[in-house]
């Protein structure tokens, strides 16, 4: 009778170690998965703001340009 418990509180640690290491590997992928979105949010934003910048420098230089070609 001691030997079966034996065996089966043996059993039932194995089946916890193995849900524990399913556990770890579940939420490691998900932070991967959510630092893969953050990092790739972050290069979106940033390709949007160098576009604001550069739309900006074009239309002051198109205003320059204006104003330029006026005074002749």
């Amino acid at each position: 009778m001691r030997r079966m418990t034996e065996q089966r509180d043996r059993a039932n640690d194995g089946r916890r170690r193995g849900m524990a290491l399913l556990m770890v590997l579940l939420l490691l992928s998900l932070t991967l998965g959510l630092s893969y979105a953050a990092m790739r949010s972050q290069a979106t934003v940033s390709m949007i703001q160098r576009n604001s910048d550069r739309r900006a420098s074009a239309r002051q230089d198109a205003i320059t340009g204006l104003s330029v070609a006026l005074k002749r």
